[in-house]
C-alpha cells in the first residue's frame, strides 16, 4: 500500500468510513507483527490504531488500549488504556468489556472497584466470553454487604441476573429471587419469566430441580410481585390447593377475580371451572355459566365452550339444547378435539330424541340453526359423526331413531335437502356477500370467527356467509381460501 493510499484511508476515516477504519487497523497489525512485508514499528502501529479507533473501529480501540497498557510503541499509560477499553466496551465489544472489567478488578487506570468489574464481566459473559464464569462466581462469593447494596443500586439488570443465577446454583433461593426481582425492576423481563419457569420446575420436580412446592411458591410470588399475570395465577393456584403455602380458598378466589377484572383469560376460565366442579368452593352452576360465557364470547376459549356444551346439553336444571347446539357448532367449526371429550353412554331414549328433533325443527324454521350444523344435516352419516361422540347419545338405536325423525318425517318441511340447487342466485345471498368476498380474498382468511369479528355480525350469519363463499367457489370444502387474487374473484362474481 502506497503512502498516497494510506493518506486517502486516513482522510476517509475522518469522514466516517468504517471500512477504511478497519483497513487502517489491519495496517497497524502489520506494523506491530511485521506482516505483509512491513518492518516491525510499534509506534507506527499505535499511530494507525489510534486513527482507526477514533473512526469507531472497536478492534482498533482494543489494540490501542493494549499498546498503552503494556507500553508497546509508547510509554505505559494506564489511564489511556482504560479510556480505549471503555470506548470499546461501551460500543459492545466483548474483548473491550473483558479488559475493562479487568482494569476495575485490578485498579489499573482507576481505583479498584469489584462492583464495576462484576458489571463488565457479566456483560462480557453474556456477549460470549464463557471463560469468565468462574471469575464472576469468585467475585459473587466474596461480595461484601456494602458492595452488594451498591450492585443493587446500580440498576444494572444483567449483572443482577447473573448474580441471581449464582445464588440459584448455590441453592440460596431467597437471594436468587431477590436478585431476579431486582433485575426485573431494572428492565430485564426475562427474569420474571425465568422465575415463573423455575417455580414450575420446583413444583413438579423437573429440569434438574428437586420437587419443593414451598420453593416453587416463593418463585411464583417473586414474579407475581413484579406484576406478571401468569405468576399471579400460579400463586392463586398454590393458595387454593395449599401447595407450598397455607390453603386459603377465599384469598385464592379473590386473586382469580382480580386477574379476571384485568381481562386475564386463564383466570376467567378457572373461575368458571371452579364453580362448575365445586372443587374447594361451593358448586354454583349459575356462577359458572357467567364466567364461562365471558371466556367463550370474549376469547373463544375452547375449554369454556366445551364446558358450556356440557352444561346446556347434560346438566339437570340447565339443559338448553339450542344453546348446547350453538356452542357445540363452534367446537365443530374449530375442529376441536374437545368434541370427543364429553362421551356419555346414554341408553336409547325416545323422549330425548324427540326433544332434540323439536329443537332442530324450531331452529330451522326460525333461522336460528347454527349453519355448520344445518349443513351437516344434509347427510345422515354426518348426523352420526356430529352427534355420536360427545353430546346427547351414542347408541345405534338412538341414531337411527333421530335420523328417522329428521329425514323421513313429513312435518319437517324446511329440513335441508340432500341435493343442492342446480344454479346459484347471488340475489338470495347475504347483502354483505360481495364485501366479505373481497375481504376474504385480500386477507386469505375465511374463518367464521374472523368474519364474525371483522364485520361485527352474529356467529350464525358469519357461518352462512362462509357457506355461501364455498358455494360460489371462493372457499374450498375445508373452508380455506382457494382464490388467490382480486381479478379471479371478479371473474367469479360476474358469473353469479
Amino acid at each position: 500500500m502506497t503512502q498516497k493510499e494510506i493518506t486517502e484511508l486516513e482522510q476517509s476515516v475522518k469522514v466516517g468510513d468504517k471500512k477504511a477504519a478497519a483497513q487502517l487497523n489491519e495496517l497497524g497489525v502489520d506494523y506491530q507483527f511485521g506482516n505483509n512485508g512491513k518492518k516491525v514499528d510499534l509506534a507506527q502501529a499505535l499511530h494507525y490504531y489510534t486513527i482507526a479507533a477514533e473512526g469507531g473501529d472497536t478492534n482498533a480501540m482494543c489494540n490501542a488500549a493494549y499498546s498503552y497498557a503494556v507500553g508497546s510503541g509508547t510509554d505505559v499509560n494506564a489511564e489511556k488504556a482504560l479510556y480505549w477499553y471503555k470506548k470499546a466496551a461501551e460500543a459492545g465489544d466483548m474483548n473491550g468489556m473483558t479488559n475493562l472489567g479487568g482494569c476495575y478488578l485490578n485498579g489499573f487506570g482507576t481505583k479498584q472497584d469489584s462492583v464495576e468489574a462484576i458489571i463488565w464481566f457479566a456483560k462480557a459473559l453474556d456477549a460470549g466470553n464463557s471463560g469468565l464464569r468462574d471469575t464472576l462466581e469468585t467475585l459473587f462469593a466474596s461480595l461484601s454487604p456494602a458492595d452488594s447494596e451498591r450492585l443493587k443500586q446500580s440498576k444494572d439488570s444483567l449483572a443482577q441476573y447473573k448474580l441471581a443465577e449464582f445464588c440459584l446454583d448455590n441453592q440460596a433461593y431467597d437471594d436468587a429471587i431477590s436478585w431476579y426481582m431486582q433485575s426485573a425492576k431494572g428492565g430485564k423481563s426475562k427474569a420474571i419469566i425465568w422465575m415463573t419457569k423455575l417455580g414450575l420446575d420446583f413444583l413438579h420436580g423437573e429440569n434438574g430441580q428437586f420437587k419443593n412446592p414451598s420453593v416453587a411458591f416463593r418463585f411464583f410470588n417473586g414474579a407475581a410481585e413484579c406484576g406478571y399475570q401468569d405468576a399471579r395465577s400460579l400463586v392463586a393456584y398454590c393458595i387454593l390447593s395449599g401447595n407450598g403455602t397455607k390453603k386459603d380458598v377465599k384469598k385464592a378466589i379473590e386473586l382469580y377475580k382480580e386477574l379476571a377484572d384485568e381481562g386475564y383469560e386463564k383466570a376467567i376460565v378457572k373461575l368458571g371451572v371452579l364453580y362448575y366442579e365445586g372443587y374447594d368452593v361451593s358448586k354454583d352452576i349459575s356462577q359458572s355459566i357467567i364466567w364461562l360465557l365471558r371466556a367463550a364470547e370474549e376469547f373463544e376459549n375452547i375449554d369454556a365452550i366445551n364446558y358450556l356444551t356440557h352444561i346446556y346439553g347434560d346438566t339437570e336444571g340447565y339443559i338448553n339444547y339450542t344453546q348446547a347446539l350453538r356452542w357445540f357448532s363452534i367446537l365443530v367449526d374449530k375442529d376441536s378435539d374437545s368434541t370427543s371429550e364429553w362421551y356419555h353412554k346414554t341408553q336409547y331414549d325416545v323422549d330425548l330424541c324427540k326433544k332434540i328433533y323439536i329443537v332442530f325443527k324450531d331452529a330451522v324454521s326460525e333461522s336460528k340453526m347454527p349453519y355448520k350444523l344445518h349443513n351437516s344435516l344434509e347427510e345422515p352419516a354426518n348426523v352420526r359423526s356430529l352427534f355420536g361422540s360427545p353430546l346427547f347419545f351414542c347408541t345405534d338405536e338412538s341414531h337411527e331413531y333421530l335420523m328417522s325423525l329428521m329425514f323421513e318425517s313429513d312435518s319437517w318441511d324446511q329440513a335441508p335437502q340432500k341435493k343442492a340447487q342446480e344454479s346459484i342466485d347471488i340475489n338470495t345471498f347475504d347483502p354483505l356477500f360481495k364485501e366479505v368476498a373481497y375481504y376474504v380474498v385480500e386477507h386469505q382468511n375465511g374463518s367464521t370467527s374472523q368474519l364474525q369479528r371483522v364485520f361485527e355480525i352474529s356467529y350464525d350469519r358469519a357461518g352462512k356467509l362462509s357457506d355461501q363463499l364455498q358455494m360460489a367457489g371462493i372457499l374450498g370444502k375445508d373452508k380455506k381460501v382457494i382464490i388467490q387474487n382480486r381479478h379471479k374473484l371478479e371473474q367469479i362474481l360476474e358469473k353469479l
